[in-house]
């Protein structure tokens, strides 16, 4: 094989390597008309051709079988692994052409490929859901379908899982899909099935974990990798804003401290939106809080950010983290020892 076509961790990283082939791959397969025009492929046989599918499938196998494994335990079905290990490659190279085409590319800077990779596995664990338990996939979706409004209701109003009602699910429904919602004897159906075996598609089921398993760090990497991607589909500036109002302690910072920020009032002025809500005039700051003696500070004439917007801005991120919450059945310890370290992180790199 051509040494040009070959990954080298020394020069580029893996994404990059891999962004960088499934564009050569698209043209191979979906514009042969340009492989004699293009410097790494003209005069390219069919079996050169082959031979660089196979070797990315060679580069690509460690990611997935990493991911199908991860998957198959979490869903309790590590007797079917090499099932979905198997499908989920196959698929996977069926699309390795579209990693971050630009016509695709929906965040700054591309997917990560465990990114490009989630649906393909989610879809492999259903596959072996069905096979396993005969169960069609319409009952999955189901299943599913109940299983993050129970979530949902838990998460809102901080009661255990077992704690759900029939009604409180019913109710919940369209919070978290978009489907027709169920009938009330149709949940219970659905409950029914949930209580065996295979109750429901454990893909996205993350049990509580102990602190010796070995795979736990793995974890919360991919956790951390798929917060990162949902927040660069943010403002910077409400990035910011949630990352500091999100934080813990003594480090959390009220609307009004944030307002005058220099760092957000950067990142407003860079951003069309953001820059219309800043303001000019006088932002009077009382703390603490409650019945003890409040201090007031007083900043006169300086340029801040309205408080409403902050406000709005912050609401509508964590509408957005309490989704990505739900849809990855996260439970709190899946954050833990590692959240306000990754917060810290964030805000570095805005």
């Amino acid at each position: 094989m051509r040494k040009q076509l070959y990954f080298n961790p020394s020069t580029e990283t893996k994404k990059a390597y891999l962004t960088r082939a499934a564009a050569l791959l698209d043209i191979i397969r979906n514009h042969p008309g340009l492989i004699g025009s293009h410097p790494l492929l003209t005069g390219m046989t069919d079996a050169e051709m082959k031979e660089f599918e196979n070797y990315l499938c060679g580069i690509i196998r460690p990611d997935v079988e990493k991911a199908a494994y991860l998957a198959a335990r979490r869903s309790e079905i590590l007797d079917y692994k090499d099932v979905i290990k198997n499908t989920a490659l196959v698929s996977v190279m069926e699309i390795l052409h579209t990693y971050n085409s630009p016509s695709s590319v929906t965040v700054p800077g591309g997917l990560s490929f465990d990114a490009f990779i989630g649906n393909t596995i989610k879809s492999s664990v259903r596959e072996a859901f069905m096979e396993k338990t005969g169960l069609k996939k319409h009952q999955l979706d189901k299943a599913n379908r109940v299983r993050k409004a129970i979530h949902y209701v838990a998460m809102n109003k901080q009661k255990a899982l077992d704690d759900v009602t029939v009604d409180e699910i019913f109710q919940a429904q369209e919070e978290v899909s978009k489907a027709k919602p169920m009938s009330i004897p149709s949940i219970k159906e659905v409950l029914e099935y949930m209580e065996t075996e295979v109750h429901y598609d454990g893909i996205e089921d993350f049990e509580m974990e102990s602190k010796s398993n070995p795979f736990k760090s793995l974890e919360n990497e991919e956790t951390r990798a798929a917060l990162h991607e949902m927040f660069l589909g943010m403002r910077e500036a409400q990035r910011y804003i949630f990352l500091k109002r999100f934080l813990s302690g003594e480090d959390r910072t009220t609307y009004k401290q944030l307002a005058k920020e220099t760092k957000l009032i950067e990142l407003c002025k860079n951003d069309e939106v953001c820059m219309r809500n800043l303001t000019r005039g006088t932002l009077r700051i009382k703390r603490p809080k409650g019945d003890m003696p409040q201090i007031e500070e007083v900043y006169a004439d300086i340029v801040y950010v309205k408080v409403d917007f902050l406000d709005y801005m912050y609401r509508d991120a964590l509408a957005k983290f309490k989704k990505f919450v739900i849809e990855n059945s996260l439970f709190a310890n899946d954050f833990e020892g590692w959240l306000n370290d990754w917060i810290h992180e964030e805000m570095e790199n805005l």
